[in-house]
């Protein structure tokens, strides 16, 4: 279950980054979950309704500071993709990235 380092706006409805942790939003009732970024590929629960939150499999943005502390702790493989808005062969490629993280 790698993960993949990249801006998507598809993706900032369930992941988001917020100071050292990533924040996971239950599908179940909505509440934002800080995860940290050693335990991004570990299966949680909500901390309001005690939903399962799965393990993330999608591309996230993120910033330098977590990028280091996720590449650090991984204990799975990191699929790491820098890419720019403004590069057509970048955004050709992140469909392509999105599978693979899968």
């Amino acid at each position: 279950m790698p993960l993949g380092a990249h801006a998507r706006n598809a993706h900032y409805s369930l992941l988001s980054v917020w100071s050292e942790n990533v924040i996971r939003v239950c599908q179940s009732c909505g509440q934002k979950n800080r995860i940290p970024p050693s335990r991004l590929h570990q299966v949680g629960y909500c901390g309001a309704c005690k939903a399962e939150l799965s393990a993330n499999n999608a591309p996230i943005d993120v910033d330098q500071q977590t990028f280091d502390q996720i590449v650090k702790e991984a204990q799975v493989p990191v699929l790491v993709d820098f890419w720019a808005d403004w590069c057509a062969p970048c955004r050709m490629a992140a469909p392509e990235v999105k599978k693979l993280a899968e």
